[in-house]
């Protein structure tokens, strides 16, 4: 938070801000802050994860964009219009990634054995010719910043890839639904590709 001190000699005091929270100003006595300290804040620090309006991805499974947060409650609007209210001391031990600043999407995909032989060259050559031209249509072209495949590993019953697309934070609305449509892209490369 940034302080200011200032008043009369009757009523000093120091004000407490934090400008990305609704009602994130506090005017406290300077006796309240006599003997307590506090960290110079880093040259860019957020003092806080996320602003209204964000969308952010949580350790407990949920996604969605921020509709309120105040020094008590952080709510969380899902896709759809589920809301979630979090006291923010537990929102901010969920480990918000904010999305929307930018951010990747991943998943992995499998092909059978017998397509060994072009594993590393043609099939990932293919599959991401594919998602460089069906993922525009979901995210916009000016937002798809990078896709790659990249083989992974010789699974039990498939040679897997991971396949990853970075995206700018215009298209975070959509981050959760990213990997799926990666998934058809890459079933439909498959089936034109024999």
């Amino acid at each position: 938070p940034r302080a200011a001190v200032g008043g009369s000699s009757s009523d000093l005091g120091a004000r407490i801000a934090n400008p990305r929270l609704d009602g994130g100003e506090r005017h406290l006595p300077v006796n309240f802050l006599v003997g307590r300290n506090s960290r110079p804040l880093g040259a860019d620090e957020a003092l806080f994860p996320c602003e209204k309006g964000d969308w952010v991805a949580l350790d407990d499974g949920r996604f969605g964009q921020i509709a309120l947060q105040t020094p008590a409650v952080v709510e969380l609007v899902a896709p759809g219009g589920d809301r979630c209210t979090y006291a923010t001391a537990a929102f901010l031990a969920l480990n918000p990634r904010n999305r929307s600043s930018g951010f990747r999407a991943e998943t992995v995909f499998g092909i059978d054995y017998r397509h060994q032989a072009a594993a590393t060259t043609e099939i990932p050559a293919a599959m991401r010719a594919k998602l460089l031209a069906g993922l525009p249509k979901l995210v916009g072209a000016e937002a798809l910043r990078d896709v790659q495949v990249c083989f992974a590993r010789a699974n039990d019953s498939s040679l897997d890839y991971l396949v990853w697309a970075d995206c700018a934070g215009t298209a975070a609305s959509l981050a959760h639904r990213i990997p799926g449509e990666m998934q058809r892209l890459l079933v439909e490369a498959c089936n034109e590709n024999g």
